[in-house]
């Protein structure tokens, strides 16, 4: 199974879901890293080996967080208006679709009708 570090900006549920599922998984806010900047977080991820969680287009910034470092960064572009039972169910059906053993060096957009990744070597 794999590891995931959930930003703050997500539903908690998902990291208890994902736990449930087998997964390691922490939100931000129970690590003591609720409002730390972006650059934090994602050394967090880094130091952890863990895939990142966010709705935040700014970590699909190559430069600020080069993909070589990384295990893997998932970024999701859901509807504002999906409620949070729907966004844990849509994040759920994603992690089951994707190749997560294959992430690292990745970042992967999910939408509500499709899944799109990209790959750094």
């Amino acid at each position: 199974m794999a590891r995931f570090l959930i930003d703050e900006a997500l539903p908690r549920s998902i990291a208890r879901e994902l736990r449930a599922a087998g997964h390691e998984a922490d939100d931000v806010r129970d690590i003591g890293l609720r409002g730390q900047r972006d650059e934090r977080i994602f050394q967090e991820a880094v130091n952890r080996e863990a895939i990142l969680l966010t709705p935040d287009l700014g970590f699909s910034n190559t430069l600020r967080f080069p993909a070589n470092a990384h295990s893997g960064i998932i970024l999701l572009r859901l509807a504002h208006r999906m409620s949070v039972p729907r966004v844990t169910i849509r994040v759920l059906e994603s992690i089951r679709e994707l190749p997560l053993s294959d992430l690292a060096h990745s970042i992967v957009i999910v939408e509500p009708a499709r899944i799109r990744i990209r790959r750094f070597t």
